[in-house]
């Protein structure tokens, strides 16, 4: 009944689904797949796929309350606690209190950041998914199984299953380290404020000020360098 033209016609509708238009024209199932990643496709069936993304959005969850909660807030402060000397008289020597390290705070908290854009992406897929399988019960098409969903990663999604690596490899090793190093240029971080001895300070533009303003230490070394 329907020819080559007429399937890949479906699998391109089915992919250039947004996600405004699956969350405002999707059943209260799929919206509630929003909230329970998955939900649309256990209740469809579809167990390993439904599983796999719970699975992801409880260990998001977990990541939050143990961890991801605490970066931000670290992120903002850049660290409270200062390393201090104090004197062990049993020992007889100086000992070092552990403070907060700013330059793991600030780190962290942005591996946090992409963490939960990530979160944000999958519960966009979460809820497109949900109303993929509507439609499909909706149109009386048989609804594809984990096993169609492997093979299709060998045929028209293969472009995905190539991509998927190399992408995190440019997030990790070259998106978030640039990230992480512009944001530095926002801190006071210098010789004098180098952790663990020391923290540093969000000071917003006040670096960019002092550059443009040919004034001072930081300006004459930037322009120096800038005209070499």
């Amino acid at each position: 009944m329907f020819g080559k033209g007429n399937k890949k016609q479906k699998v391109d509708w089915f992919k250039n689904v947004s996600f405004t238009t699956a969350f405002k024209q999707g059943n209260s199932v799929t919206k509630c797949s929003a909230v329970v990643w998955g939900l649309g496709n256990l209740i469809n069936k579809q167990i390993i796929k439904g599983a796999i993304m719970l699975a992801f959005e409880l260990a998001f969850i977990a990541f939050m309350v143990t961890f991801g909660f605490g970066a931000l807030g670290d992120m903002i402060t850049l660290g409270t606690n200062v390393q201090t000397e104090v004197y062990n008289e049993a020992k007889g020597i100086f000992e070092y209190t552990k403070g907060d390290d700013s330059m793991l705070c600030l780190l962290y908290g942005v591996i946090t950041l992409f963490i939960i854009a990530a979160a944000v992406l999958m519960l966009t897929v979460s809820v497109k998914s949900a109303y993929t399988v509507e439609e499909i019960k909706k149109r009386g098409e048989a609804i594809p199984s984990f096993k169609d969903d492997l093979l299709s990663l060998k045929n028209e999604k293969l472009h995905n299953l190539l991509l998927f690596p190399p992408i995190i490899g440019i997030v990790c090793f070259t998106i978030i380290p640039l990230v992480f190093m512009i944001l530095i240029a926002f801190t006071n971080y210098d010789r004098n404020h180098q952790t663990p001895g020391n923290l540093f300070d969000w000071v917003g533009l006040a670096n960019f000020k002092e550059i443009f303003s040919r004034s001072g230490k930081l300006a004459s070394t930037f322009w120096f360098l800038a005209g070499r």
